[in-house]
């Protein structure tokens, strides 16, 4: 199996992280990789739209802006950010994938050479070339590997 350093996650996983409504293993699943990211183990991307909904995402749910803002700079301060230009708007407007935002985030993705994307809704991303994992599929991929 390909070995993976440079991951993607989709916005359904960053939401994981600060969803108290989500399903336990989907948080937990989305916590060990961040963690794995916090021990340098992988890089890992997230696109411009995924701290915008994120952050959307927390407020909604009841959190002040400022504590919103404080939890979207920490997964700054340890994720790095994929662009989303003028070049990638245009390839995901004409893109074959029918989920507009999926679309943006892939095509951001394939622009800083990813090894993965990592999304609970695999589904969304097909015929595309960067492999799709689940959280799960990615955690038991990295568990194989260091047995």
């Amino acid at each position: 199996m390909k070995v993976f350093r440079n991951i993607f996650l989709d916005t359904n996983v960053v939401f994981d992280v600060f969803d108290k409504k989500t399903a336990e293993i989907n948080r937990y699943n989305a916590k060990l990789i961040l963690q794995q990211v916090i021990e340098k183990k992988y890089t890992a991307y997230i696109s411009p739209l995924s701290f915008l909904l994120t952050n959307y995402f927390i407020v909604k749910q009841n959190s002040s802006e400022k504590e919103a803002l404080k939890k979207i700079q920490t997964l700054e301060s340890i994720t790095k950010i994929t662009a989303i230009n003028h070049v990638i708007v245009k390839k995901a407007l004409y893109s074959h994938l029918h989920d507009f935002e999926d679309a943006l985030q892939y095509y951001s993705a394939e622009a800083e050479a990813i090894d993965v994307i990592i999304t609970r809704d695999a589904h969304d991303f097909y015929k595309i070339k960067i492999p799709v994992l689940s959280p799960s599929e990615f955690l038991q991929n990295i568990n194989s590997k260091q047995n």
